[in-house]
């Protein structure tokens, strides 16, 4: 399920967004392997055209069989046209993906083989839209309603498919420690939420603290937590009441992948992780300093 996604510039004038759930998806390790995967539903699609056009062979018959003829016709009709529409080389679809492998092992390049796929792609779309905007204009109604949300989607997923690959070339070996902060600004759990705000939110400018005491993390408090308290209330109201307390969803180990950091804070609704080893927190990852340092890569990377 898509959960949301973080827009970071562009890159050749395509949008670079961190859709999450697509950026945990893993790409083909050939362009074999992306070939055979990707010719696979056009050809079950055409198979099963081919054997209900035998079946409305056998039914073409005068009297009772002339329903079931009809159905039979009609869905030879239907898996030829979803086979011919997953056949166009407009990635994402199934003949952009063939279209992508066969520039992939021309060129040796996923990156760049991505990146013409997807602009083919784009341009598929944007016809759809056009074509369905004109067919709305002509009376068409339905169709070309269809026809331009079709074109959005396609639009949405040749864009998302391109930023996973350059994301997954950007953070290729980056693992959570080499970009978590280590100086960390804590609160206690005492604290009122008059306190928090002057004194830690409006000083820091940070979207959230870890709640620690007695050197023991117990969890975190960020605005969103403080705006759910009445304004009236602020100052009776103590941090542990409003904080979320410390739990393996809040929790990331150094080594594991920043991508991994990415997927659980979507997850998770998340502004920020705590960099737990041996029950001790080293440091805080953030949506914020992973979208800055993603920036940077992006841009040092041309």
């Amino acid at each position: 399920m898509f959960r949301g996604s973080l827009q970071l510039g562009a890159i050749r004038g395509i949008p670079i967004r961190i859709h999450f759930t697509w950026l945990m998806k893993g790409e083909p390790p050939s362009p074999s392997a992306e070939f055979l995967i990707a010719i696979v539903g056009p050809l079950a699609s055409l198979v099963l055209a081919g054997l209900f056009w035998v079946l409305w062979r056998a039914l073409e018959t005068e009297g009772p069989n002339v329903t079931f003829a009809a159905i039979a016709f009609y869905l030879v009709s239907l898996n030829l046209v979803v086979a011919i529409f997953n056949l166009l080389p407009a990635f994402p679809l199934d003949g952009g993906r063939v279209l992508r492998s066969i520039i992939w092992a021309v060129t040796g390049n996923l990156k760049k083989a991505t990146y013409l796929a997807t602009r083919i792609g784009r341009g598929f779309a944007y016809l759809l839209i056009t074509l369905g905007a004109v067919s709305l204009f002509a009376g068409a109604g339905f169709q070309g309603v269809w026809m331009a949300v079709i074109g959005f989607f396609l639009l949405q997923g040749a864009e998302a498919s391109y930023t996973q690959v350059v994301l997954k070339e950007a953070l290729a070996g980056i693992a959570v420690r080499d970009i978590m902060v280590k100086d960390l600004a804590t609160v206690p759990p005492t604290l009122s939420v008059t306190d928090l705000i002057h004194h830690h939110f409006l000083v820091h400018g940070y979207g959230g603290f870890p709640v620690v005491e007695n050197g023991r993390v117990l969890g975190i408090v960020s605005l969103s937590d403080v705006k759910r308290v009445a304004p009236a209330a602020h100052s009776r109201v103590s941090v542990r009441e409003v904080m979320r307390p410390l739990d393996d969803r809040l929790m990331i180990a150094p080594e594991e992948d920043v991508s991994v950091a990415l997927q659980r804070m979507a997850e998770e609704g998340l502004g920020r992780l705590f960099v737990m080893e041996r029950g001790r927190m080293r440091g805080l990852v953030t949506k914020t300093g992973l979208s800055r340092f993603i920036q940077m890569k992006l841009a040092l990377q041309g």
